[in-house]
């Protein structure tokens, strides 16, 4: 089994650069592996099943324990009475008023009203 932790790392004379931590747990293994991918000099790091329950108590010390968070809606188009291709089209309708003059601001409007209407979701792209 393998899990991965992405973050971002700053450097001093600004910036950043995305990393990774990636634990792995072999079946036949007794330890958990520890690698920073990105880091061609940092070796693998092995922690006995003690030391990866250590690892889990400080990260719970520290931040409190968190449990499980909610996996995020990953279905693009909810289920509705409205086929996807439908949704679809009229998320198009929202690109076709950009500006912000004043009949773009109504039709948008409009717009935000019937997909309420429709119980459609509204993406950020469309406000």
């Amino acid at each position: 089994m393998i899990r991965t932790v992405t973050f971002k790392r700053s450097f001093h004379f600004g910036g950043s650069e995305e990393e990774a931590v990636v634990l792995r747990r072999c079946e036949a293994s007794s330890t958990i592996d520890l690698s920073f991918p990105f880091q061609e000099d940092t070796p693998n790091i092995e922690l006995g099943i003690a030391q990866a329950m250590d690892l889990r108590n400080a990260l719970n010390d520290l931040i409190g324990e968190v449990l499980a968070l909610p996996a995020p809606v990953t279905e693009l188009f909810p289920s509705t009475r409205v086929s996807v291709a439908d949704q679809s089209e009229f998320s198009a309708l929202f690109d076709r008023f950009p500006s912000d003059s004043e009949g773009d601001k109504q039709a948008r409007k409009a717009l935000t009203l019937a997909s309420g209407v429709l119980g459609l979701p509204l993406g950020a792209y469309m406000r």
